[in-house]
């Protein structure tokens, strides 16, 4: 409840990390859309289900129309990536201390670089992690097997929070690979913070797929956009949240006051 008390004290914060996802997404949809009205002339006026499937037969048709497109779809991907890790410090900062904008900023540029460092070393880190369990769930069902790896995205989801917390908030050595590893040390130390961001990490995992769904299914319709829109928020509340639990268990502890 502490993490989340953090996280209530910073409204315009979460406001403004949403309507930036939103401004993202939809100067990088220009392109994509661009492209398929184009390609797609006339048969641009059709419903949903009927402009998907002529965008397909486009797609068939002219392959780099495709290229083109998921090439755009992955700088998306790439640039959002880029912004979360950048926004990570000031996030971090903001949810530790209730201080002015500036003052937020000034302490947390300089520890940007460090946080960049540190995320590429969890990036290598993650990628062992998730081909071990790879090859532990071959033997199982493939429901399992998306499970093992949901479950192994969400705990290091947790143990990259608590990495770059450590970071920001306890001066950890920002380009050694000891503090990503620290980070997956810290999330099976702390049982409580490892459950709820987890659950919070998945959660998001599926507030994400359901808003991708959602989105796909009302090209043709204001009101499910418009829901799409508010389940993005929804995601960031939970991105932020998450952040907010290992602020919350990093953060050293407050001197009292002298008298």
């Amino acid at each position: 409840m502490n993490a989340l008390r953090r996280l209530v004290g910073a409204p315009g914060w979460v406001l403004s990390l949403w309507l930036l996802e939103l401004a993202l997404v939809a100067w990088n949809a220009a392109a994509p859309r661009a492209i398929a009205n184009t390609a797609m002339g006339r048969h641009a006026a059709l419903g949903t289900d009927r402009w998907l499937s002529v965008l397909i037969d486009v797609g068939f048709d002219h392959p780099e129309l495709v290229v083109a497109a998921l090439g755009t779809l992955a700088q998306t991907g790439i640039v959002a990536l880029l912004g979360w890790v950048l926004l990570a410090s000031p996030t971090i900062v903001r949810l530790s201390k209730r201080d002015t904008f500036t003052h937020v900023m000034a302490i947390a540029l300089p520890h940007v670089p460090g946080l960049v460092v540190t995320s590429l070393w969890h990036v290598l880190l993650r990628a062992v992690l998730l081909a071990i369990v790879v090859m532990a769930a071959l033997p199982l069902p493939p429901w399992a097997q998306v499970c093992s790896l949901a479950i192994a995205l969400a705990f290091s989801n947790v143990a990259l929070d608590l990495a770059r917390v450590r970071v920001v908030l306890r001066e950890a050595p920002r380009f050694h690979i000891r503090t990503a590893w620290l980070g997956f040390r810290d999330a099976l130390t702390h049982a409580k913070l490892l459950t709820a961001g987890m659950a919070l990490s998945l959660a998001q995992g599926c507030f994400v797929a359901a808003m991708v769904w959602i989105a796909l299914a009302g090209l043709g319709s204001s009101w499910l956009l418009l829901v799409a829109r508010g389940m993005a928020l929804v995601v960031v509340v939970l991105g932020l949240w998450r952040i907010a639990l290992a602020v919350e268990v990093t953060e050293p502890p407050r001197e009292p006051p002298t008298s």
